[in-house]
């Protein structure tokens, strides 16, 4: 409401956000945020590797550190949230020894599009589904598909 029918400049929409937010976001500083995102050529790619039963390392391929969530998820249905600041291009997590992990995700809510891949984030211990379900699956929808067909000419 405040530049209602004005031209804001990008100190108005700062500090716009700054008394919207507070200081910081994430426990990053407003300034720095957007001195990196609005004016940097540095990027962030975060990605999961390394992964054994001793815990795994989260790394960036990109200069850009932006405050991220990671998702623990156990099989016994138990989940932990780690929220490690990085300032470096990798970092080691070590892992509950008594208890065996299914999966791994960074930004579990895709809160950081700024990501350049998503689809390195996240790390699963083993696929859920079988290929003959899929297939089975496919069979039937080709099936119910001639069925339906054939059942316009009757």
């Amino acid at each position: 409401e405040k530049y209602k029918f004005t031209h804001p400049k990008e100190a108005d929409f700062i500090d716009m956000v700054k008394t919207t937010m507070g200081d910081s976001i994430s426990g990053m500083s407003v300034d720095t945020f957007f001195h990196h995102t609005l004016h940097g050529t540095e990027f962030c790619d975060y990605y999961i590797s390394n992964v054994s039963d001793v815990g795994f390392e989260l790394q960036n391929h990109g200069k850009l550190f932006l405050p991220i969530e990671i998702l623990i998820t156990y099989k016994d249905g138990t989940k932990a949230t780690l929220t490690p600041s990085l300032k470096s291009t990798s970092q080691f997590f070590k892992l509950d020894l008594n208890k065996e992990i299914t999966s791994i995700v960074a930004d579990p809510d895709h809160k950081l599009y700024l990501d350049v891949n998503f689809n390195n984030n996240s790390y699963i211990k083993s696929a859920e589904h079988k290929p003959s379900a899929n297939f089975g699956v496919k069979i039937m929808a080709w099936f119910h598909f001639i069925f339906q067909s054939l059942s316009f000419f009757a």
